[in-house]
């Protein structure tokens, strides 16, 4: 149940295919390898690091080395018992309220980090630093419903990685039989122990990790109504359709929603002409849809602000009937704020910061759980009748 490590790394599980009759022609200045002196991973990195490293020569991001294999961590722990948990279910129907919001939200997202994770179940009412979670996600590894992984990579870098969560098989059956809708088979994984070299790449699980960096804060600050991983957009007279990363709605106030898709932008071998496809192929799916279904704004998520003035030309000349606005990686772990999402200025020749006021902690408006107590449910009881 691993990620295909040939895939392309931006926001796609899927290669893509050039949008006919168009021959990608990227600027010339846009990509420019980084030269050997400025590589900060030394002589000794990857040969072809200097096509992926940052513009500015900085280090990748947690969530965007393009080395990383994935790594199970303690991949025998509860793996006989994930069946017998089910079981257990089956005969007594009783889900606590945390497993069902645990099993929800990886049903949604697919993978998530411990802190994820807890925004997500707890909706910031307990601090980041309090143990209920990280005794809950033990308790779920021990009964198999969720296994553990973290990332190996040959580049030196001090930081610690985060463990990631995905269902198991057993934790994916639950969350069938709960939300009644039928799981892909990428949404749970099966631990093992990797043979040496053979570990997948961690590039697919990058795009996810950062996109649920998003959406674990969109949950924070109560805002998020509709969350959709990769929704199938028809282009017309086209063999296949075209993917969004994800799309997500919002509230800003009652019965005002806003839509936007996403992007992840990750580096990767020629990325340039992976990134002028997949722009190509979002202005023909944007554009085949009824200005009602449009997305108000592509968000991109770039793997650091010395990328962004690459995309975004690459963003004007191949999707220009597209409105983007631009995050990355450190903007969005810093948490959302004044200085999430960003644009280049062409006048100016610089980053700008850019305003979505509904898109911040204490916004006046309508909140998601406000919205959802409207909802409320209101029977005719058949006793009464």
């Amino acid at each position: 149940m691993s990620a295909n490590p040939g895939l392309l790394n931006f926001a796609s599980e899927q290669p893509e295919r050039p949008a006919r009759g168009v021959a990608p022609s990227p600027p010339a200045f846009v990509f420019q390898p980084v030269s050997p002196e400025r590589n900060p991973y030394g002589q000794d990195s990857p040969s072809d690091i200097g096509e992926m490293l940052l513009p500015d020569g900085s280090k990748f991001g947690l969530f965007s080395d393009p080395y990383a294999q994935q790594f199970f961590v303690k991949a025998n722990e509860g793996v006989r018992n994930g069946q017998y948990w089910f079981n257990e279910k089956l005969t007594d129907g009783h889900f606590r309220d945390k497993e069902i919001k645990l099993l929800d939200l990886l049903a949604t997202i697919r993978i998530a980090t411990r802190s994820q994770i807890h925004r997500a179940i707890n909706q910031g009412d307990v601090p980041e630093d309090d143990r209920s979670t990280v005794e809950f996600i033990k308790k779920c590894r021990r009964n198999g419903i969720i296994c553990a992984f973290s990332w190996i990579s040959p580049l030196q870098d001090d930081r610690k990685k985060p463990f990631v969560y995905a269902l198991t098989q057993a934790g994916a059956q639950a969350a069938e039989l709960l939300f009644q809708k039928k799981l892909p088979d990428k949404f749970w994984l099966q631990p093992i122990i990797f043979p040496p070299g053979r570990a997948p790449s961690m590039d697919v699980f990058f795009l996810d990790l950062i996109a649920n960096e998003l959406y674990s804060e969109l949950v924070r600050i109560d805002r998020l109504v509709e969350w959709t991983r990769r929704p199938p957009i028809k282009i017309p007279n086209a063999q296949s359709n075209h993917y969004p990363y994800a799309s997500f709605k919002v509230i800003k106030d009652k019965n005002d929603f806003k839509l936007f898709w996403i992007e992840v932008f990750r580096p990767t071998r020629d990325w340039v002409n992976k990134v002028v496809t997949r722009f190509q192929r979002t202005e023909l799916a944007f554009n085949a849809l009824p200005e009602y279904q449009r997305p108000s704004r592509i968000l991109m998520i770039a793997d650091g602000d010395s990328r962004v003035l690459a995309l975004s030309e690459l963003a004007r000349k191949f999707m220009p009937s597209v409105e983007v606005r631009f995050t990355t990686d450190e903007r969005i772990l810093s948490g959302i704020g004044p200085d999430t999402f960003i644009s280049y200025n062409t006048d100016k020749e610089q980053l700008v910061r850019i305003s979505f006021p509904y898109l911040q902690p204490g916004f006046s408006g309508m909140t998601a759980s406000e919205y959802y107590a409207t909802l409320q449910p209101n029977f005719e009881d058949d006793e009464e009748v």
